[in-house]
């Protein structure tokens, strides 16, 4: 795809892994859209369920029943917390996507 090679150097420059980013090309502003797809090992999640239980605390203050943690639980905790699940947790990203508008010039 053309824009492809621009849109992956902007990603750089702005350090964003993911989410939206907007540039103009000879009057069309194209709008990219990368998703991110966190994905959570079951196995290393029921691990710290059972420490978490072990502590004395409830691991469902944490954890959803599946053994899956929404990402705005764990972008909120504290980094102490999101270190000890970083093991558990790969980030895929979605697929792309474009939309292209003329330019408010």
């Amino acid at each position: 795809m053309k824009y492809e090679p621009k849109v992956t150097e902007l990603r750089t420059q702005l350090g964003k892994d993911s989410g939206i980013i907007n540039f103009d090309d000879d009057g069309v502003r194209v709008t990219s859209d990368l998703p991110k797809k966190p994905v959570w090992d079951q196995k290393q999640l029921s691990e710290i369920a059972q420490r978490i239980a072990a502590s004395g605390d409830n691991p469902a203050e944490f954890l959803d029943i599946s053994y899956k943690v929404a990402e705005r639980k764990y972008t909120a905790w504290p980094e102490n917390l999101r270190t000890v699940f970083e093991p558990a947790r790969t980030l895929k990203t979605g697929k792309p996507t474009f939309r292209l508008s003329l330019s408010q010039e």
